[in-house]
């Protein structure tokens, strides 16, 4: 099935740019092009849209802006030519943050991603929510609201916006349940939502009020997944 796009940028050589690349792929296709958010809100509200390439700085209403006056969001894109605002962009839950001038092969990796998610989004509803036995009651938690998860012996920890659910469970068998394009195992003893990084130190990550660890087998890894998704701000004090 084709992806929907849409681009909303101030810049007409960003769209023709954007426009050729799209083209080049055979599951996606560009179905609206706008300068300005205002613009792509009216439309979105009334279109359906699966993709949504977006920059950030424009005239009256931001990208971020943007995204904060939809109800139903699309999966998000950034491209922009300002990699100050990585760490905020994925806090918006973005597939992917790309770094103008973008070059083909680097957007084609965003859109790759992209695919994967609206695919998981058609048929795998693990990749919203999962199902865990909480005192002998089945309990559906919602992935996106997860901050990370503790190891504690035969039993785990899901620590939530709102709440902190034991399961027994290992560690092992909660990863299989959860969408590995958004949780990460950083250390024997911790998984966590990385859309829910506020910042990344030495050998420690920050999730909401949490420091936590850094695994010396797992770091690599970390860190290797903060460059393919273009979190320059975190791998280099990483």
């Amino acid at each position: 099935m084709m992806m929907k796009c849409i681009i909303v940028d101030d810049e007409m050589g960003a769209h023709h740019i954007l426009e050729e690349y799209v083209a080049r792929l055979d599951y996606a296709e560009i179905t609206g092009k706008f300068t300005n958010a205002i613009e792509a809100f009216h439309f979105i509200k009334h279109v359906k849209v699966d993709v949504l390439l977006l920059d950030i700085n424009m005239p009256q209403v931001s990208g971020f802006g943007l995204l904060e006056m939809l109800e139903s969001k699309p999966l998000v894109i950034f491209t922009t030519a300002y990699s100050d605002y990585a760490l905020k962009g994925f806090e918006y839950n973005a597939v992917d943050y790309l770094h103008k001038p973008i070059r083909f092969e680097r957007f084609v990796i965003a859109m790759e991603k992209a695919q994967k998610w609206y695919g998981m989004q058609k048929t795998n509803t693990t990749a919203e929510y999962i199902e865990l036995k909480v005192d002998g009651r089945l309990i559906t938690i919602q992935t996106s609201n997860i901050l990370y998860i503790e190891s504690k012996g035969n039993y785990i920890k899901l620590y939530t916006q709102t709440d902190e659910v034991i399961v027994l469970m290992t560690m092992n068998e909660m990863e299989d349940k959860l969408p590995r394009n958004i949780f990460i195992r950083v250390h024997k003893s911790y998984i966590i939502n990385v859309v829910k990084i506020r910042e990344v130190e030495n050998e420690k990550v920050l999730i909401a009020n949490a420091l936590l660890p850094i695994g010396k087998t797992y770091k690599k890894y970390f860190i290797e997944f903060l460059k393919s998704s273009s979190l320059k701000a975190y791998h280099n004090s990483a």
